[in-house]
C-alpha cells in the first residue's frame, strides 16, 4: 500500500497558512488559471509524498503503522450507498490553529487518498454530501498521473542517491588510501554500470584548520562511460560531479579517444574534501521554518547529505546547524570551517594529515 498522499482537490481547500512550505499549495493554486504549458511544467513538478502538513501528517501516522483511523460514520455510509457495498470513510484530524478535518478513502488498487478537509465545525455536515458523490472526492486522472510521475522521478532520485553515496566513499578510500588512488565499478539501472576511478594529488597542507577553505588540491577523476549515453552523461554532469565540487570554474572535462572515457579535474579546498572522510551519523528532527544562509562550512552525514543534494532539501550538520546543502555548495571554498563540526568529529584535521603524509 502507498502512502497517503492529497488530491489537487484538498490541497486547495486547506488554509495557505497552515503548510510549513507553501511552494506546493501555490503552485496548486496555479493550476485552474495557468496555460497549458504553464500547467503542464507545475504538474510535472509536483511532489506531493514530501509535502509537510498537520492533517496529511496525522493520516500517515496510521496508515504508515499499519493502523486504521477511525470510521467517520456518516460520509461511510453516504458513501456505501452511492456504491452498494461498504466504502469507508476514515477521518483524521489537525490540531493546529483552528483544527481541521479530513476524509481518507482508498482508490480502487487499496491506496489511501486524503480525499476531502473542512474546518472541524463543518467537516461533519460537509462529508456525507461529498462522499456521496464519487465525482467530487475520488482522485482525478491527473492525480494518479502526477503520482505516477513522481513515483517514477523518486526511482531515479533513489539511483543517483545511491551513486553519490558510492562515489564520495570511493573519494574517501582515495583520500585515505597511499598512493591516493581508488578503483570502483557502480552500478545504475537496466543491467548497465560505470567505473570510476579517484586519485587525489595535496598541494601542501593548510597550516591548520582555520585556512582549510584556501588550500587547494586536486583531485583527478576518471570515469568509463559510454558518452553516447546522453542520458547518463547529462547525469554526471548536472548532478555527480556538481556534488563533489558545485563551481564550474574548479571543474575542466575533456574526453578520451575513443569517447568511452571522462576525463574529469576537479580543484577542491582541504576543507571541502574532509566531507568525503565523515563517518558520523546525525538523528532525524523536523527542519526549522526558516534557513539561513551559512556563515560557515559545516560537515554533514553522507548519506543524508547525497539526499538532501538530490532533493534541495535542508539538513541537519555535525553541529546542528541547517543548511540547504546544494545552496551552501556554492559558497563552499570561501566559507572557513565550522569549529563545532570538527568538534564532533575533526575530519578536516584528519585531512591535512593525510596531506601532510604525502
Amino acid at each position: 500500500m502507498r502512502q497517503v498522499r492529497p488530491t489537487l482537490k484538498t490541497i486547495r481547500r486547506l488554509p495557505r497558512d497552515s503548510f510549513a512550505d507553501t511552494t506546493v499549495y501555490d503552485q496548486v493554486a496555479q493550476l485552474p488559471t495557468a496555460s497549458r504549458e504553464a500547467r503542464e511544467q507545475i504538474l510535472s513538478g509536483l511532489r506531493l509524498y514530501r509535502l509537510e502538513h498537520p492533517l496529511i501528517s496525522d493520516a500517515r501516522s496510521y496508515f504508515d503503522s499499519g493502523v486504521l483511523p477511525d470510521q467517520h460514520r456518516a460520509a461511510t455510509l453516504a458513501r456505501s450507498t452511492k456504491h452498494g457495498k461498504t466504502q469507508p470513510v476514515y477521518e483524521v484530524r489537525s490540531h493546529a490553529g483552528a483544527g481541521w478535518r479530513g476524509g481518507v478513502v482508498k482508490d480502487d488498487s487499496g491506496d489511501p487518498w486524503l480525499a476531502h478537509a473542512d474546518p472541524h465545525d463543518e467537516f461533519h455536515e460537509s462529508a456525507p454530501k461529498i462522499f456521496s458523490d464519487s465525482d467530487r472526492y475520488y482522485p482525478s486522472g491527473i492525480d494518479f498521473k502526477v503520482r505516477e510521475h513522481e513515483e517514477e522521478d523518486a526511482v531515479r532520485k533513489t539511483e543517483d542517491i545511491s551513486c553519490l553515496i558510492e562515489m564520495v566513499q570511493a573519494l574517501s578510500e582515495a583520500v585515505r588510501s597511499s598512493p591516493t588512488r581508488h578503483d570502483t565499478v557502480i552500478e545504475i539501472s537496466g543491467g548497465k554500470s560505470f567505473g570510476i576511478s579517484f586519485e587525489v594529488e595535496f598541494s601542501d597542507a593548510a597550516a591548520d584548520v582555520s585556512l582549510a577553505h584556501e588550500a587547494l588540491s586536486e583531485v583527478s577523476v576518471s570515469m568509463a562511460i559510454d558518452v553516447s549515453d546522453h542520458e547518463l552523461r547529462d547525469r554526471v554532469l548536472r548532478l555527480y560531479l556538481p556534488f563533489l565540487q558545485p563551481d564550474p570554474a574548479l571543474r575542466e572535462q575533456v574526453y578520451g579517444m575513443d569517447r568511452s572515457t571522462m576525463l574529469v579535474s576537479l580543484m577542491m579546498t582541504q576543507a571541502q574534501l574532509a566531507q568525503a572522510l565523515v563517518t558520523t551519523s546525525t538523528g532525524d528532527e523536523p527542519r526549522p521554518a526558516i534557513i539561513p544562509e551559512p556563515t560557515l562550512q559545516h560537515f554533514f552525514e553522507k548519506k543524508k547529505l547525497a539526499g538532501a543534494f538530490v532533493y534541495g532539501e535542508a539538513l541537519k550538520a555535525l553541529c546542528g546547524t541547517w543548511i540547504v546543502p546544494s545552496k551552501e555548495g556554492d559558497l563552499a571554498e570561501h566559507l572557513p570551517v565550522c569549529e563545532q563540526c570538527e568538534t564532533v568529529e575533526p575530519v578536516a584535521q584528519s585531512l591535512l594529515d593525510l596531506a601532510r603524509r604525502e
